[in-house]
């Protein structure tokens, strides 16, 4: 997969440097299917293949996500060891794997999680989302109700 990010950004996210620079990231090699049949496992070694997500986030959580930027943060790159910054112009969380990333689940269960805090979950039961295995979430919302 065709990349733009800069790979040092693993580096000056585990040493607190993270650059406030929008990502991106060509996402038409994925689309189309390209890659092989071992999930995100890279044939000729053991790292996980790059991945990128963005999670947006709604006006209303954008305080409680300041207020708990540095426990997420140690959440993410200390134990799913994801690269995570905050976009605050496209208000959004990105998040990419690295080179240091073991876990061929950790984007998705690092999503799962933001998802479930920008839901309004309290931050440690989130968390959980990280640690345990076939927890998920599903939100769907309700328009048809009679009037009264």
């Amino acid at each position: 997969m065709e990349s733009n990010i800069n790979d040092d950004i693993c580096d000056n996210i585990e040493t607190g440097n993270i650059n406030n620079e929008l990502m991106t990231v060509d996402v038409d090699a994925s689309i189309k299917g390209e890659g092989n049949l071992q999930g995100n496992r890279d044939n000729k070694s053991n790292l996980v293949k790059k991945d990128y997500r963005r999670v947006l986030v709604p006006a209303n959580r954008m305080k409680p996500l300041k207020d708990n930027w540095p426990t997420i943060i140690k959440a993410l790159v200390e134990h799913m060891k994801i690269q995570v910054k905050m976009n605050t112009k496209l208000k959004c969380v990105e998040m990419r794997t690295c080179e240091t990333t073991e876990d061929v689940s950790a984007i998705h269960k690092s999503e799962e999680f933001l998802k479930a805090f920008m839901c309004g979950f309290e931050l440690q039961d989130a968390i959980a989302m990280l640690r345990l295995e076939d927890l998920y979430l599903e939100s769907f919302e309700i328009k048809d109700g009679k009037q009264i």
